[in-house]
C-alpha cells in the first residue's frame, strides 16, 4: 500500500477499500462500506466467526454491542473471542495516508497491516467491526489451499461460490475442451480446458493442459498447468505445481498422515505431498507423504524421497532422469 500511496493521494476519494489476495469468499462490500460511513468510523474491519479450535491461526478481535473494536489479539494461544479479522479494511483516505506514513517513518515497524497498522489504529481511534456470516476461507497455507479446492468438488458447497447473479471470474484458457480418451476415467473432479485423461482420475482438480497417461492413477490431488503424469505412475493426495512431471511407475504421495515434514512440521503434517514448479520425479521413484520438493528439482531413478522428506529448489533444472523423454 505504501508503494502505491501516490495512487491514493492523487484521487479525490473519501474512503479506500483494502482486500486480501489469499482468501476465498463471495462478499458484497456495499453493506460494509455503508456501515463504515453511517457510523463515521476512521476505519472498519471485516470480521467473521470461526471455530474456537483454530483461533490461534488468526488475528482475533473483541467488540462491544455497538460494533466497536475494543481489543485485538494476533494469533493468540488463548483467544478472548472467536471473531477473526478477514484482512478486509475500509479506511478514510486521510487516516490511511497518515498511518502508512507513520509506519514508514518508524524503524521498528514491520510494515504489516495485521501486526503494525491495525494494532496502532485501535489504540488511537474508534474502529468498527463489520461481521460477515458467509463462507470465507483463508488459504495462506498449503493445507488450507488444498482443503478449499477439495471443497469445490462438493456440489452443495460449490453453489455458495457459483450463484448465477454473483459470478466469480477467473481467467479463461484458450484451449480445446478437456478430453477423456480410450480407457480414461474421471469421477468427482474438475477438469479444465486442454487437459487430456487417458488414465484414471478420482476426486481431483486438473488445471489447463494436464496430461494423465494410460495406466496412471491420480487421486485426491491438485495438478496445476501443464503437469504430466506418465503411464503407470500414481499420484495420491498431492499438490503438483506447474509443469511438474511424474515419470512411468513413479509414486507420489499416499494415504494417511505419515511423518511430518522435517523442515516444516507445522505446515506439512497431515499427509499432503507438494511438488514445486518444473519438478521431475524419475521413473520408478517413490516420493512419500508430507514430502516437499522445491522447484526445478530432478529426482533421479533410485533416489526415493521418504515420508517427511525435503529437497530445496534449484535455479535451473539439470537434465532429465534416465528413462525419461
Amino acid at each position: 500500500m505504501y508503494r502505491n500511496l501516490l495512487q491514493v493521494t492523487q484521487r479525490s476519494v473519501e474512503d479506500v477499500l483494502i482486500l486480501s489476495g489469499d482468501h476465498v469468499y463471495a462478499m458484497d462490500y456495499r453493506p460494509m462500506v455503508r456501515f463504515h460511513r453511517e457510523r463515521r468510523f476512521p476505519a472498519t474491519v471485516a470480521v467473521t466467526p470461526i471455530p474456537s479450535e483454530i483461533t490461534h491461526h488468526f488475528g482475533i478481535v473483541q467488540t462491544d454491542p455497538q460494533g466497536h473494536i475494543v481489543g485485538f489479539q494476533e494469533k493468540p494461544r488463548e483467544a478472548r473471542g472467536n471473531l477473526a479479522s478477514m484482512g478486509i479494511y475500509v479506511f478514510r483516505r486521510d487516516t490511511l495516508i497518515r498511518l502508512l506514513q507513520e509506519a514508514a517513518d518508524d524503524p521498528a515497524s514491520r510494515n504489516d497491516f495485521g501486526k503494525d497498522i491495525f494494532p496502532r489504529l485501535i489504540q488511537v481511534a474508534d474502529v468498527g467491526a463489520h461481521t460477515f456470516d458467509g463462507y470465507w476461507q483463508d488459504i495462506g497455507t498449503v493445507e488450507a489451499f488444498y482443503d478449499a479446492n477439495m471443497k469445490l468438488l462438493d456440489p452443495d458447497h460449490s453453489l455458495i461460490l457459483s450463484h448465477p447473479s454473483w459470478p466469480i471470474r477467473t481467467p479463461s484458457t484458450d484451449a480445446p475442451p478437456a478430453r477423456v480418451v480410450g480407457r480414461g476415467r474421471v469421477s468427482r473432479s474438475l477438469v479444465a480446458n486442454g487437459a487430456v485423461v487417458r488414465g484414471r482420475v478420482e476426486n481431483c482438480i486438473l488445471f489447463p493442459w494436464v496430461r494423465v497417461e494410460e495406466g496412471a492413477v491420480v487421486r485426491d490431488s491438485i495438478l496445476m498447468n501443464d503437469v504430466h503424469v506418465h503411464p503407470g505412475a500414481t499420484v495420491t493426495r498431492a499438490v503438483l505445481d506447474k509443469r511438474a512431471e511424474v515419470f512411468p511407475h513413479a509414486h507420489v504421495g499416499g494415504d494417511g498422515a505419515g511423518v511430518p515434514n522435517r523442515e516444516m512440521p507445522e505446515l506439512l503434517c497431515d499427509g499432503l505431498t507438494v511438488l514445486g514448479k518444473d519438478v521431475v520425479v524419475g521413473e520408478g521413484v517413490t516420493v512419500g507423504r508430507n514430502a516437499c520438493l522445491g522447484g526445478r528439482r530432478v529426482v533421479e531413478p533410485g533416489a526415493d524421497v521418504p515420508d517427511g522428506g525435503y529437497l530445496e529448489g534449484r535455479l535451473q533444472r539439470p537434465g532429465v532422469p534416465a528413462g525419461g523423454r
